[in-house]
């Protein structure tokens, strides 16, 4: 794939059509278990969390906070330090334990 806002080349990626619905979502399990374990996924590098919202998404990595507004407008990431980060993640954490969905790993390693 090459993201016109983001990318010079042609990289390995993922793709999902929005014309197909999911039904069930143990459909989606070997796409998680690609996602989560392939040595060539670029979400399994570090820890990476995303909120989708209405007006775009917000994406917390170990080094920063990206936020991409829906569209094309440009997108705003700033740098944020270790102890925030780990601040952050300690609290998405404790959320991860009230959630009913099973979870693969803690965030914080």
């Amino acid at each position: 794939m090459k993201l016109k806002h983001k990318d010079n080349e042609w990289r390995l990626g993922y793709v999902f059509d929005s014309g197909k619905p999911v039904d069930d979502v143990a459909e989606m399990n070997e796409n998680q278990t690609i996602i989560a374990e392939h040595p060539d996924s670029p979400f399994n590098k570090h820890s990476l969390v995303t909120l989708h919202t209405e007006q775009g998404r917000l994406t917390l990595t170990n080094a920063s906070l990206t936020q991409r507004a829906t569209g094309l407008q440009p997108q705003l990431s700033q740098t944020l330090s270790r102890e925030l980060v780990r601040s952050l993640m300690t609290n998405f954490d404790a959320l991860l334990l009230h959630s009913p969905f099973q979870q693969r790993k803690t965030l914080l390693q």
